[in-house]
Protein backbone atom coordinates (compact mmCIF):
# COMPACT_ATOMS: atom_id res chain seq x y z
CA UNK A 1 0.00 0.00 0.00
CA UNK A 2 3.26 2.13 0.81
CA UNK A 3 4.30 1.77 -2.87
CA UNK A 4 1.15 2.53 -4.26
CA UNK A 5 0.69 5.59 -2.52
CA UNK A 6 4.34 6.64 -3.15
CA UNK A 7 3.63 6.10 -7.14
CA UNK A 8 0.55 7.32 -7.37
CA UNK A 9 -0.06 10.37 -4.93
CA UNK A 10 2.68 12.75 -6.34
CA UNK A 11 2.17 16.68 -7.78
CA UNK A 12 2.26 15.57 -11.05
CA UNK A 13 -0.78 13.13 -10.57
CA UNK A 14 -2.63 15.91 -8.59
CA UNK A 15 -5.28 18.11 -8.96
CA UNK A 16 -6.54 21.53 -6.66
CA UNK A 17 -9.86 22.31 -6.77
CA UNK A 18 -11.15 25.33 -5.38
CA UNK A 19 -14.81 26.90 -4.89
CA UNK A 20 -15.61 29.81 -2.82
CA UNK A 21 -15.09 33.71 -2.30
CA UNK A 22 -11.48 33.91 -3.00
CA UNK A 23 -8.80 35.94 -5.02
CA UNK A 24 -6.32 34.15 -6.84
CA UNK A 25 -3.45 35.81 -4.98
CA UNK A 26 -4.83 34.60 -1.74
CA UNK A 27 -5.50 30.90 -3.37
CA UNK A 28 -1.81 30.85 -4.84
CA UNK A 29 -0.48 31.90 -1.26
CA UNK A 30 -2.68 29.55 0.51
CA UNK A 31 -2.05 26.48 -1.84
CA UNK A 32 2.21 27.50 -1.79
CA UNK A 33 2.05 27.46 2.22
CA UNK A 34 0.02 24.15 2.39
CA UNK A 35 1.69 21.88 -0.74
CA UNK A 36 5.23 24.30 -1.59
CA UNK A 37 7.17 20.90 -0.11
CA UNK A 38 5.45 18.55 -1.32
CA UNK A 39 8.20 16.60 -4.01
CA UNK A 40 7.36 12.81 -5.16
CA UNK A 41 9.16 11.39 -8.33
CA UNK A 42 6.92 11.14 -11.46
CA UNK A 43 4.26 8.99 -11.54
CA UNK A 44 5.58 5.53 -13.28
CA UNK A 45 3.47 4.14 -16.27
CA UNK A 46 2.07 0.47 -15.54
CA UNK A 47 -0.11 -1.81 -17.29
CA UNK A 48 -3.00 -0.58 -18.81
CA UNK A 49 -6.16 -1.71 -17.14
CA UNK A 50 -9.13 -3.63 -18.39
CA UNK A 51 -11.57 -0.35 -17.47
CA UNK A 52 -12.67 2.16 -20.04
CA UNK A 53 -10.97 5.33 -20.73
CA UNK A 54 -12.59 8.22 -18.63
CA UNK A 55 -14.60 11.10 -19.82
CA UNK A 56 -13.03 14.58 -20.61
CA UNK A 57 -13.69 16.22 -17.14
CA UNK A 58 -16.14 18.71 -16.52
CA UNK A 59 -18.09 21.29 -14.02
CA UNK A 60 -21.78 21.36 -13.94
CA UNK A 61 -23.14 24.59 -12.23
CA UNK A 62 -26.73 24.10 -11.14
CA UNK A 63 -27.52 27.50 -9.10
CA UNK A 64 -30.38 27.49 -6.72
CA UNK A 65 -30.01 30.79 -5.02
CA UNK A 66 -31.48 30.55 -1.42
CA UNK A 67 -30.57 26.31 -1.22
CA UNK A 68 -30.25 25.45 2.38
CA UNK A 69 -27.70 22.75 1.31
CA UNK A 70 -24.65 22.28 -0.57
CA UNK A 71 -23.38 18.57 -2.22
CA UNK A 72 -19.73 17.42 -3.48
CA UNK A 73 -19.80 14.29 -5.32
CA UNK A 74 -16.41 12.62 -6.40
CA UNK A 75 -16.01 9.35 -8.27
CA UNK A 76 -13.57 7.14 -10.00
CA UNK A 77 -13.79 4.00 -12.25
CA UNK A 78 -13.70 1.03 -10.25
CA UNK A 79 -12.70 -2.52 -10.64
CA UNK A 80 -15.36 -4.53 -12.67
CA UNK A 81 -17.93 -6.67 -10.92
CA UNK A 82 -18.55 -9.19 -13.28
CA UNK A 83 -15.18 -10.74 -12.85
CA UNK A 84 -13.69 -12.87 -10.05
CA UNK A 85 -9.97 -13.38 -8.78
CA UNK A 86 -7.96 -15.97 -10.60
CA UNK A 87 -6.51 -16.90 -7.00
CA UNK A 88 -8.26 -17.67 -4.10
CA UNK A 89 -5.71 -15.47 -1.88
CA UNK A 90 -5.81 -11.54 -1.34
CA UNK A 91 -2.43 -10.15 -2.58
Amino acid sequence: MVAFWKQNFVPNNAALVVAGDISMAELQALAEKAFGGWAGAARRRGRRSAHPPTTHARVVIVDKPGSPQTQLRVAGIGARRDRRPTSGRCR
